[in-house]
């Protein structure tokens, strides 16, 4: 009998204690559920494309430029006529980081459809050159052979700035496939004001020196030649990007706007075309490339000089994302 007893008292907890037990479950569960739920939103959240994204989003992207040159540059006063410069841009690909140095970097700051940008372009470019020869005269008229000793140096350096600082807005998006978040293409709006600042100068030295036989000098004479070229513009600038973005890690973007106009300043005009292809190697880190191409035209501070022509070529960056 007392068997019975402690056999009824140990069910008779084992159903208090699976009642206690149901009665906390419910509460338990639906917090857990709730922070599943979550996280679960946050992780959808990251995974969302740049443009579809809410709140603040900093994006950071160095990169490097590479343009080569096809300018026509038209001379006025006693130097008048047009010189033509082509340097391709696969030309100063060696030179780089020793006679071509720069800086380059996109620094944007998005808050919904709305965000700031800025763009810096820095370039330099020096190189110098020497040459020299020498030579023997003979003539009836010279009573002894005389010798011409001639040498010249050639010293080029330019610096070139870009730099854009505006908005841009997001205009909307347009999905390429019914019913599907990817591919999708967005229409941003682009506008702000574009400093120009260009100083090239150009020095050319010759010297000549007349010897005899034995080496004593007769006559000698020196001169150079200078020319020099700057701009220094402040503009408004207008245009338009387009994305397409093919899956979450593939995107094109396509650029292209206009500045100056021709009634800021030395009738200046300028334009930026732009193709990059990106790829996501991290859910924070972007890697693209491609090519620019930015059309300049003007002249210069003193109008002897006008310059019109395309700086063009590769392109190679990240994108950070905070």
């Amino acid at each position: 009998m007392r068997g019975w007893k402690v056999t009824l008292i140990i069910i008779l907890l084992l159903v208090w204690c699976t009642g206690a037990y149901s009665q906390e479950e419910p509460a338990l569960v639906k917090e857990e559920s709730v922070v599943a739920k979550e996280k679960a939103d946050a992780a959808k959240e990251d995974d969302r494309l740049p443009i579809y994204k809410k709140g603040w989003q900093f994006f950071l992207a160095p990169y490097l430029w590479v343009p080569g040159a096809h300018l026509d540059l038209s001379h006025q006063g006693r130097f008048r006529g047009t010189t033509v410069a082509d340097v391709p841009w696969y030309n100063l690909v060696p030179l780089l980081f020793s006679k071509v140095m720069g800086g380059m970097g996109r620094l944007e700051i998005w808050y919904g459809r709305w965000g700031l940008i800025s763009d810096t372009n820095f370039i330099y470019i020096g190189d110098s050159i020497s040459a020299g020869g020498a030579r023997e005269l003979k003539g009836q008229l010279l009573p002894v052979p005389v010798r011409l000793q001639l040498s010249g140096n050639l010293k080029l350096w330019s610096r070139l700035l870009w730099q854009d600082v505006g908005v841009r807005y997001l205009v909307g998006t347009i999905p390429i496939t019914p019913d599907k978040p990817v591919p999708v293409a967005s229409f941003e709006l682009l506008g702000g004001l574009r400093y120009t600042y260009l100083n090239q100068d150009i020095r050319l030295g010759l010297n000549a020196t007349l010897t005899d036989t034995s080496g004593q000098e007769l006559v000698t004479r020196g001169g150079s030649l200078v020319s020099s070229l700057q701009f220094s513009i402040f503009e408004p600038f207008l245009g338009m990007r387009i994305g397409f973005w093919f899956t979450p890690k593939v995107n094109l973007l396509l650029r292209a706007d206009c500045g100056g106009f021709g009634f800021v300043a030395y009738n200046n005009v300028d334009s930026v075309l732009e193709a990059l292809l990106g790829y996501q190697v991290h859910k924070n880190i972007r890697i693209y490339g491609g090519y620019r191409g930015r059309y300049f035209s003007g002249s210069g501070s003193t109008k002897d000089i006008a310059i019109h022509g395309w700086f063009h070529g590769p392109l190679l960056g990240a994108v950070f994302s905070f």
